[in-house]
Order: structure tokens, then C-alpha cells, then sequence
């Protein structure tokens, strides 16, 4: 695991760790991390919070097993495993209302742990019309748009995007309920120096989790200083935003 040393503090508390792995005999034979209690004192160690991924379906979007059949058990293991942030996607969910009452429960079972764990919710993409203070009651951040491409027209869609619904953005999101424009991709090969220093303000403005899509091993020196930059950062930490 590479963590930056220099990253500020108001950077870190936006930085989880996010696995595909799960568990079973496939976190055994297709991933890397074979014991999640290593890796958790490896990452809290660090400074860092924990995160997993998941899908609110039958299976993930990877084609480990689900939440969906597995809700209670999921939350009360996630616990156990002293994971600090769960992302929730909808890859092959049941179809209608069941997966609005999956998310729903999920979220009680997470609270009926006793753990403090972030609820990052992609639930907005199993339906047109999006019910946001619903969802905000259940979930810490809510994904409002398309998932980020490696691309300055993703980027550029997905402002888009916020700018044509900020008034129900800005009125449903708030303390303990956060944005999801997805993910910065800052110091991958897409976005000029200019073009990700925009991603970065905007990102901020919108009050969003700041989760970064890159290896920090080849991040170039410009991308470095934009992700972290304290102003910047103190705009998207703001406790009244």
C-alpha cells in the first residue's frame, strides 16, 4: 500500500480504501488481500479509514456474490471487520421497489452494529425519478449523476449535471449528507493541468466526498500539489457546507 506522507490532515479524512475482495473461498483465490484484519491494522495504521464495495443485487458488478440475499449478515461481518466505509453499487439488483427497501435496510443493519460506518450509496441509478430526501435519510453520500470515464467530457457532464440540478443538490445535501459526483481523476493521462485543477474546485464547491482514482507511485508533481492543496481542501471540509 502507498500512502503520501505529506497529504494534510483535512486530505486524509477523504481517503478510504476501497477492495473488491470479499469473502469466502473467493477472497481466498481471486484477491490479493488474504486476511482482512492484516490489512485493516495496515490501513488504520496509516491513518487511513477502511472501505469495501459492494452491490445492492445478486452480485457485484465483478461478479463477487451480493448484498442483496445477504444484508444483515453483510453489515454485522463489515463491522466485525472494523470497515469504516461502505460503497453500495447497483449492479444486478432486483427489479422495482426491492431494491429501494435493500438500501434501506442495509442502512439499519450498519446502525444496529454500533459502528460508525459511512454509507456511500449508488442508489439513484435503479431509477428515473429519484426520491433525494429519501435516500439522504439512509445514505451519507448519494452518487447524483453517471459514473466517471477517464475523459474531460465525463468530467464536463457530470458538472453539468450538478449545475442543472443545484437546487436540489445544495438543499438535500448538508452535515452527514454529502455529494457523489464519483470519483477525481486527477494524475491519471485524461485531464490537462488546467482541466483537473477545475475538477478539483468544482468537486469542492459541490461539497463532495474527495475519493482519488490514481497510483500514487506515478503521480506526476502538478497533480500532487492540486489534490493537496489546504484551501481547496478547507472549502470541501467546511463544517457548515
Amino acid at each position: 500500500m502507498i500512502v503520501e506522507e505529506e497529504l494534510p490532515d483535512e486530505a486524509k479524512k477523504s481517503i478510504a480504501f476501497l477492495s473488491l475482495c470479499y469473502i469466502d473461498t473467493l477472497f481466498e483465490t481471486r484477491c490479493s488481500l488474504k486476511d482482512i484484519n492484516i490489512t485493516k491494522r495496515k490501513v488504520h495504521s496509516k491513518g487511513l479509514k477502511i472501505g469495501i464495495y459492494e452491490s445492492m443485487g445478486y452480485q457485484t458488478c465483478q461478479g463477487f456474490p451480493g448484498t442483496f440475499e445477504h444484508i444483515d449478515d453483510d453489515a454485522k461481518t463489515f463491522a466485525e471487520w472494523g470497515i469504516d466505509f461502505v460503497k453500495m453499487d447497483t449492479c444486478h439488483t432486483p427489479r422495482g421497489q426491492l431494491v429501494s427497501e435493500g438500501f434501506k435496510n442495509f442502512s439499519r443493519a450498519l446502525n444496529s452494529t454500533g459502528r460508525p460506518i459511512v454509507f456511500s450509496c449508488e442508489w439513484p441509478h435503479v431509477g428515473p425519478h429519484p426520491d433525494w430526501d429519501t435516500m439522504f435519510n439512509y445514505c451519507n453520500t448519494i452518487r447524483n449523476g453517471r459514473d466517471v470515464q477517464d475523459s474531460w467530457d465525463a468530467v464536463t457532464s457530470i458538472i453539468e449535471n450538478f449545475a442543472k440540478n443545484q437546487v436540489v443538490f445544495k438543499n438535500v445535501s448538508g452535515p452527514g449528507r454529502y455529494n457523489d459526483p464519483d470519483q477525481l481523476i486527477i494524475g491519471d493521462y485524461a485531464l490537462s493541468y488546467e482541466q483537473s485543477k477545475t475538477q478539483m474546485a468544482l468537486w469542492a464547491i459541490m461539497a463532495a466526498q474527495l475519493l482519488m482514482s490514481n497510483d500514487l507511485r506515478d503521480l506526476p508533481a502538478w497533480a500532487e500539489d492540486i489534490l493537496k492543496n489546504k484551501e481547496i481542501i478547507a472549502v470541501d471540509q467546511d463544517p457548515l457546507v
